[in-house]
C-alpha cells in the first residue's frame, strides 16, 4: 500500500499552506485509516520537512495507530518551476543526486523518491517528460545507504524504462497513456 500520508488532499496543499503541527495530524490520522494493510510506504511529500519521519517509531511503539510504515522523502523534482526543487540543488546534477540521498537518509527517511517524470498539473507535458537521465539516476542509486530505497513518479516511458535500470523499488503515478502511439 502507497500513500500521501502527509496530506489531506492534494486540493487542500494547493490552497494553503500547512503548518508542520497540521501535516503531522494529518500524517498520523492518515496512517489510522490504513489501518487493515500490513505495511505502507509513503507516496512521498511535497514539503520538504520531516513530516513523517517521527511516524514509524509511533507507530512501532503503539502510539499512534496504523501499519508499519517507511517514511519518503520529498518528492525531488528535476523541473525548476516544481514544487521542492528550491530546497535542494534544482539542477538535478549526478552530483547533487548523490548529496540529496544521504541528506535525506540522514533526516531519517527510508525510502527516497524522485520524480522521473512529472504531473501535468505542476508542468504542462510533464507526464511525458523524462527529467532525469539514465546517469543521473544512477549516481543517486549509487549513493544509497544500507536500508535506503528508491521510489519514483513515473509516467512516460522513458521514464519507466530509467527506473528498470537503476533499480527503483517502487513506481507511483504511472497510468496508461490514453493516447499510446504505436512504433
Amino acid at each position: 500500500m502507497s500513500a500521501h500520508r502527509s496530506r489531506a488532499s492534494i486540493l487542500s496543499y494547493v490552497l494553503r499552506e500547512h503548518s508542520p503541527e497540521e501535516l503531522r495530524e494529518t500524517a498520523a490520522r492518515n496512517a489510522g485509516l490504513l489501518l487493515g494493510f500490513i505495511s505502507a510506504y509513503s507516496a512521498g511529500s511535497i514539503l520538504p520537512e520531516d513530516t513523517e519521519v517521527w511516524l514509524p517509531d509511533e507507530v512501532a511503539a503503539g502510539c499512534v495507530a496504523g501499519p508499519r510504515l517507511r517514511a519518503a522523502s520529498v518528492e525531488r523534482d528535476n523541473h525548476c518551476e516544481g514544487h521542492g526543487s528550491d530546497k535542494y540543488d534544482a539542477e538535478g546534477s549526478p552530483d547533487g543526486l548523490a548529496a540529496f540521498v544521504p541528506k535525506m537518509a540522514t533526516v531519517g527517511f527510508g525510502n527516497v523518491k524522485l520524480l522521473l517524470s512529472n504531473d501535468d498539473e505542476f508542468v504542462e507535458g510533464g507526464s511525458h517528460m523524462a527529467q532525469y537521465s539514465d546517469t543521473e539516476a544512477r549516481a543517486a542509486h549509487e549513493a544509497a545507504v544500507e536500508r535506503v530505497f528508491f521510489n519514483c513518479h513515473a509516467q512516460s516511458a522513458e521514464s519507466v524504462k530509467i527506473l528498470v535500470r537503476n533499480g527503483f523499488r517502487a513506481i507511483y503515478g504511472s497510468r496508461p497513456d490514453p493516447n499510446p502511439r504505436t512504433r
